[in-house]
Order: structure tokens, then sequence, then C-alpha cells
């Protein structure tokens, strides 16, 4: 039994990893798009110069990217919230916890690895080269990335 609960707990934790990161990105961009808008705020009128104008708007192409990688953590967030409900199937797929040798794989977002019973677990994202290079293998399947070979153990 503690095989079947084991992958879900990783599964689990690896999500709830992925979208701590998420989230705490996302409150970041918003502060500091909060603080950009407010020192806007703070320049009276009529003191506007060129080099006012010029760093407001160099602020102004900030805020717009920093709105765009907002707009990207969200879509990230509700993908791998979709993952999470995903069910165990026997090929790697998105939502798929991969265990190979020394490590296991969550087939969600890229995020920090972190350590679950004395295994690696990574968070990949599927526009990561590795996960393109197992995806739709099975377990005993055998893959390699950046010259390192692989063997799918197990797919949770």
């Amino acid at each position: 039994m503690n095989s079947i609960i084991q992958p879900e707990v990783i599964k689990l934790e690896a999500h709830n990893i992925a979208v701590r990161y998420l989230e705490e990105d996302l409150k970041e961009l918003n502060q500091l798009i909060t603080e950009k808008r407010d020192d806007e705020d703070g320049i009276p009128q009529g003191q506007i110069d060129s080099d006012s104008l010029a760093h407001n708007m160099e602020d102004q192409n900030n805020i717009l990217a920093m709105k765009q990688r907002v707009i990207f953590l969200k879509a990230q967030l509700a993908l791998i919230n979709k993952y999470k409900d995903a069910k165990p199937t026997t090929i790697v797929d998105p939502g798929s916890l991969v265990f190979v040798q020394d490590q296991a794989f969550y087939i969600s977002t890229s995020v920090e690895s972190f350590n679950y019973n004395d295994h690696k677990v990574t968070c990949l994202s599927t526009e990561a080269p590795i996960y393109k290079a197992m995806k739709g293998m099975k377990a005993g399947d055998n893959f390699e990335c950046n010259k390192k070979s692989y063997t799918i153990k197990k797919i949770a």
C-alpha cells in the first residue's frame, strides 16, 4: 500500500511547491507594479522634463513586461492546477510523476527541486528538453538528455 500512496504524496508535494513558487512570483510582480505606479504618481505635473519623460517611458515598458509575466504565471497556475487532477497513466505526459534511477520528475512547470524521503524531485516544464526526450514513453524505456542516460522506472 505504501508504494501506491507515496507517489501520490510526492506528486501533491511537488504540485504544492510549484503553486507556492508561482504565487510568490505573482505577489512580487504585483508589488513591483504597484511601486512603479506609486513612483509615477509622485512626480508633480509641472516638473516633467525630458529625463523624467524618458524614465517614465522606461517604467511603462517595465510595467508592461511585468504585466505580461503576470499573465504567463496565471496561465501556468491554471495549467498545473489542471495537472493536479490528472489521473496516472502508463505514459509520460503532463501531470506525470516519472521515477528514474536517481530522482523523480513532476511534469508541470519549472521550479526549484526538492528532496522527499531521499528522492530528489524536479518539477519540469513541458517545454524542457528532458521532458521532450521522455514524452510518451513508458516504464522500462530509456532516453538520453544532455549526454546523460535515463531509464524510466515508474510513472505515477
